[in-house]
């Protein structure tokens, strides 16, 4: 597939552009683009298109999970940001991963002292929320969903962070933050096929929540990671041909667009305000 697309000429790069749902300028602009550039854009395009959606029943049930136990508190369906909190073995079998987490463990200094082995094998919340040190404070309550395979220790973890004022919490004596936690694996029963099902279905209700988030911090090791980052690219209409023209690579461009600093070389798609929680910056702009 991926020799196909690249190897394409360009009318048949612009048919394939009119297929997934382009108007004939930005058939246009994908006939013209490379690379990763042309992955972007085209997944841009099927997500604008709603090539990729539920099926009713799961979309039924991932609707009802998301008002049950997401949406019902407080106000995070008007406006919110995501976290998305992967831990695990299946985080540190992979090879960057690891060494990611094991040097910002080390530089953090959670080793035991005696042992020279550390006290914990996840990088912690307090990482995840850093990009707040950097906002203005304000005494508006920021809504913050967290999507995670370990809710109990986060849960802990947000108790740290500092005392509670009513619902929130006063991180740094600067936000105040309310959290809600994805839950799955204590909302459901025992039945196996029923647990597994149900799990699949908050897993896709975290997905959704995750990908209409102000603002997502996640890390891109995972394909549920890279699908976020898929499902929040649109068009950027500034782009146009010039996306083509510039010395910037694709996964810089990208970035430098989603601050709007790319100046006569922006980047064909834009990414919604999307952070990397750890691991290389250039994570922005995987395939």
């Amino acid at each position: 597939f991926k020799d196909v697309m690249e190897g394409s000429s360009p009318p048949v790069a612009y048919e394939w552009a009119v297929r997934a749902g382009a108007d004939p300028k930005e058939a246009d602009v994908f006939s013209k683009l490379k690379g990763r550039d042309m992955y972007d854009y085209i997944g841009a395009l099927l997500v604008r298109s709603d090539v990729l959606r539920l099926q009713p029943q799961i979309k039924d049930d991932t609707n009802r999970h998301i008002k049950q136990f997401i949406y019902r508190k407080r106000h995070i369906k008007v406006s919110h940001d995501a976290i998305h909190v992967h831990r695990g073995g299946d985080v540190r079998a992979v090879t960057k991963a690891k060494g990611y987490i094991d040097k910002y463990l080390e530089g953090h200094k959670y080793n035991n002292e005696e042992t020279q082995t550390s006290t914990l094998d996840y990088i912690p919340l307090l990482h995840y929320i850093r990009y707040y040190h950097d906002m203005k404070c304000s005494e508006n309550i920021r809504e913050i969903f967290i999507a995670t395979d370990d809710p109990t220790d986060v849960e802990k973890e947000i108790t740290e962070l500092g005392p509670k004022r009513g619902h929130a919490i006063d991180f740094n004596n600067c936000h105040k933050i309310h959290f809600t936690v994805s839950k799955v694996e204590k909302i459901f029963g025992e039945s196996d096929c029923a647990h597994q099902y149900a799990k699949t279905i908050g897993s896709i209700s975290d997905f959704i929540v995750a990908r209409t988030a102000d603002t997502f911090v996640g890390e891109f090791n995972s394909d549920w990671g890279k699908l976020i980052r898929l499902f929040r690219l649109v068009l950027n209409e500034e782009g146009g041909i010039l996306s083509n023209m510039g010395k910037l690579g694709p996964a810089h461009r990208l970035v430098l667009s989603q601050r709007e600093s790319a100046g006569a070389d922006p980047s064909p798609v834009v990414l919604k305000d999307t952070k990397v929680a750890w691991g290389p910056g250039w994570q922005l702009g995987v395939i």
